[in-house]
């Protein structure tokens, strides 16, 4: 993990309603300039685990602390450093978007050159002062993120950003968030259900499932470490092959897709295998090394569990 200084220090982080717990014993670092996914099924306590961080629900037990602040003891002074979205701002429509700026900045104390300065940070200067209700959700989702950066927060949350936009307005965002952390060396906590956009955005991937923290890894260890490695052998009778296989590697687990097998194996089992179709009789048309996606490693992780 990276040894720049936390921004976010989870400690032991606990919710109960009556007797039943929420979320249980939740650990974690969120270092300055890290883009961090949050994921979990249905129910896991995802939303409630934000809602302790930024305060709008109480801790049962535990810490949040945000650049040096604890939520609790110093609620102030934390929340001074976080900017939030939702998924779709709320904007005044009838007003251009630097009105609405203005009228943010006003309630933070922000000055003019603050305003200036968010509006080139997201790429809104040859819009700006037209009006919200002409702008695509994609400018929306810009101005919102102005709007959020406006007091220059330590940490910005984001939950589901890109809900509603097009591929092209997803990228935009996508590329402004890794621009922040890169460049402004903000953290972002970004909760989404989007497990492709997830893998693209995200330098490092918590799971939470029953309350429980499961994985907290980066994305690139998580979807390339050498057990996770598959191959795919296109083959003709691909039932008769698995079969032959079953029988001459035992406990070698063999899903057949289609016309071709998939097989947990290593590169350097390929040849072993192989060797088996071809005295077996098997014609072989192609092999291919399969990486499991985040989506592969989440299933496997929560059971198949349903992303909340």
């Amino acid at each position: 993990m990276s040894t720049t200084p936390a921004v976010v220090q989870i400690r032991n982080l606990t919710k109960k309603i009556g007797n039943k717990t929420i979320v249980e014993n939740l650990t974690f670092d969120i270092p300055r300039g890290e883009v961090f996914g949050f994921l979990g099924p249905n129910g896991a306590g995802k939303t409630t685990t934000i809602r302790m961080i930024v305060g709008l629900i109480g801790i049962t037990s535990g810490t949040v602390t945000i650049n040096g602040y604890d939520v609790v003891k110093d609620f102030e002074k934390a929340i001074k450093e976080v900017g939030a979205i939702v998924e779709n701002p709320e904007m005044y429509k009838y007003l251009s978007g630097y009105q609405n700026l203005v009228h943010f900045a006003r309630m933070s104390s922000v000055g003019q050159d603050r305003i200036e300065e968010v509006i080139k940070l997201v790429g809104l200067e040859a819009r700006i002062h037209d009006k919200v209700k002409t702008y695509s959700l994609g400018m929306r989702q810009r101005l919102g993120l102005a709007q959020a950066l406006l007091h220059k927060p330590s940490v910005l949350i984001l939950d589901e950003p890109t809900n509603g936009l097009d591929p092209a307005g997803i990228r935009e965002l996508r590329d402004h968030l890794r621009m922040l952390a890169e460049k402004e060396r903000i953290s972002v906590i970004v909760s989404s259900h989007l497990l492709a956009e997830m893998e693209m955005m995200c330098d490092r991937v918590a799971i939470i499932q029953h309350g429980k923290l499961v994985s907290v890894k980066a994305l690139r260890e998580m979807i390339s470490e050498e057990a996770d490695q598959a191959v795919l052998i296109e083959v003709d009778r691909a039932q008769d092959a698995k079969a032959l296989l079953s029988t001459a590697l035992p406990g070698l687990a063999v899903t057949v897709h289609g016309n071709a097998l998939l097989l947990p194996i290593s590169r350097e089992q390929i040849p072993a295998v192989v060797k088996q179709l071809v005295q077996g009789g098997f014609d072989i048309y192609g092999v291919h090394n399969e990486a499991k996606t985040l989506e592969d490693k989440f299933l496997e992780i929560t059971g198949g569990g349903h992303i909340a």
